[in-house]
C-alpha cells in the first residue's frame, strides 16, 4: 500500500488494491497454520491464536482513528496510506528477524544448560569462558 499515494489512474489503483487484498487473504489464512507449526507453540496454539486475534483487533480498532486523526491534521489521506505501508514493512522486517532470534535463543539456552552462562550478583548475564561459547578470538 506504500505505492498508493503515487498511483493517479483509477485502474492502476484498483489493480494495487486487488493485489493487496489477495495477498492479505492468503496471509490471513496462513496465520493459524504458521502459529501451530512454530516450535514450542504447539501446546499453546490456542493461546497464541487468541493473542493474534486480540492484536489484530486492536490494530483494526486504532487504525481507523489514527487515519482520521492524520486526515484532520493534514487534510489528505495520503499520509494514512503511507503510514499503513510503513507499518507493514516494519512488520515484515520483524518477521524476517524471527528465525535468527529463535536460533540465538536456542543457543543461549543450550549454553545455560551447559553452565557456560551464569547470572552474576548484579543480575546480569556473564560468560564464564570465551572458549565454551564458541567466540573466536580476533
Amino acid at each position: 500500500m506504500i505505492v498508493t499515494p503515487f498511483v493517479s489512474i483509477f485502474v492502476h489503483l484498483v489493480a494495487v488494491c486487488v493485489v493487496y487484498g489477495l495477498s492479505q487473504g492468503v496471509a490471513g489464512c496462513m496465520v493459524t497454520i504458521v502459529i501451530a507449526a512454530t516450535p514450542g507453540v504447539k501446546e499453546k496454539a490456542r493461546g497464541a491464536i487468541a493473542w493474534h486475534i486480540i492484536a489484530y483487533g486492536l490494530g483494526c480498532l486504532t487504525s481507523v482513528f489514527l487515519a482520521g486523526f492524520l486526515y484532520d491534521i493534514t487534510g489528505t489521506y495520503q499520509y494514512s496510506f503511507v503510514l499503513c505501508g510503513v507499518l507493514i514493512i516494519i512488520d515484515g522486517i520483524i518477521l524476517l528477524c524471527d528465525p535468527f532470534l529463535t536460533r540465538w535463543q536456542a543457543r543461549l539456552d543450550r549454553h545455560r544448560e551447559e553452565g557456560s552462562i551464569s547470572k552474576g550478583k548484579d543480575g546480569f548475564t556473564s560468560l564464564s569462558s570465551r572458549r565454551d561459547v564458541g567466540i573466536a578470538s580476533v
